[in-house]
């Protein structure tokens, strides 16, 4: 299904998402303005919130995998909810922060890289389009490997570096 037609068929979903969102923020920013049993609410409230968009993520993957999201926290900056495939063995952390939404992943077989098709590519410089994306590889640069491997500007040229180098 197309990114157009998934937004389309959650036309609908929108308000009740806006609500739904409006009162985690306020949860989140006056606590003391709600009871604890409101609060206990707006968290599985917000929880439906987060599955309800990533479900989106599942439809427009196309993934053959199984998903498992049972596992969420919360923390003083926001909620989070907890995607573990299965086959990647890999959790992605999707939620809030902050007014925020983000997804964080880590790499964790960077040498399956290697495998990855040219629309991979294409579809993680699309990341930039929309936000904030960043990659913060593991390993560092010697004195003598900065003046050919630092770069600042190039998420794309960060990973592959990396992947080259370690």
């Amino acid at each position: 299904m197309s990114i157009a037609k998934i937004i389309e068929s959650n036309t609908p979903s929108f308000d009740l998402w806006d609500r739904q969102l409006d009162e985690h923020f306020h949860a989140q920013y006056h606590p003391g303005d709600i009871s604890k049993e409101e609060n206990e609410r707006i968290f599985f409230q917000t929880n439906e919130l987060l599955m309800d968009i990533a479900s989106n993520f599942f439809i427009y993957g196309k993934f053959k995998d199984k998903w498992d999201t049972s596992k969420c926290h919360l923390n003083f900056s926001g909620q989070n909810l907890l995607l573990k495939s299965e086959k990647m063995t890999l959790t992605f952390d999707w939620g809030l922060q902050g007014n925020e939404f983000y997804m964080d992943v880590y790499i964790m077989y960077p040498e399956n890289l290697r495998y990855m098709t040219d629309d991979f590519w294409l579809m993680l410089l699309e990341l930039k389009s929309m936000g904030t994306f960043e990659y913060s590889g593991s390993g560092y640069l010697t004195a003598k490997e900065r003046p050919f491997f630092e770069n600042k500007t190039s998420t794309i040229f960060q990973l592959l570096r990396n992947f080259m180098l370690y």
